[in-house]
């Protein structure tokens, strides 16, 4: 027998005999088990089952029914916002810099929504600032577009070109306002 398979042998014998052992490799495999649940069902996939799952997976979303006879809590409906509403045009937000350079963009709404950002200027003065101008700049106007004001997420990698981009998109939207 090969000396490396005798080892292995040796070892599992040892494995097998060591109750110390046995109770870590154990409790090892529990937790191991348990991260596995987490990371598959959620954060909430130990909570109790009349709270809804929120955390993705096969369980998200099942509520445990009510009995008939149970009172049901009285619901608060929720606030509701004014939609703000902006006059038809195009607009130009102010320039605004950061360390990597200017950021300037311009919107048009129709119909009172914003249908066209275009970047005026976007930092480019070193080739990371061009690559994540690049990249940053399309995922920009389409967070504008999904979310018609300038609460966006912005792009991770890109913090202060996102800043900046949002601040001139705040300033092109105060001049569109109506309401």
């Amino acid at each position: 027998m090969n000396g490396r398979y005798a080892f292995r042998i040796k070892l599992s014998a040892f494995l097998c005999d060591n109750k110390q052992v046995k109770k870590y490799f154990i409790t090892f495999a529990a937790i191991a088990i348990l991260g596995m649940i987490v990371i598959y069902y959620g954060p909430t996939a130990f909570k109790s089952n009349n709270v809804p799952n929120s955390g993705g997976g096969p369980l998200a979303g099942n509520n445990v029914a009510q009995s008939p006879s149970a009172p049901s809590s009285p619901t608060t409906p929720a606030p509701t916002s004014v939609p703000t509403t902006y006059k038809d045009g195009a607009y130009k937000g102010s320039d605004f810099q950061n360390p990597y350079g200017d950021v300037q963009i311009s919107i048009v709404i129709s119909n009172g929504k914003i249908t066209t950002v275009n970047l005026l200027s976007m930092p480019n003065a070193a080739e990371r600032s061009q690559y994540l101008s690049g990249q940053a700049g399309p995922m920009l106007q389409s967070q504008t577009i999904s979310a018609q004001s300038a609460q966006i997420d912005g792009v991770s990698g890109a913090t202060y070109t996102s800043q900046s981009y949002q601040q001139s998109l705040q300033s092109a939207l105060d001049q569109a306002k109506t309401a």
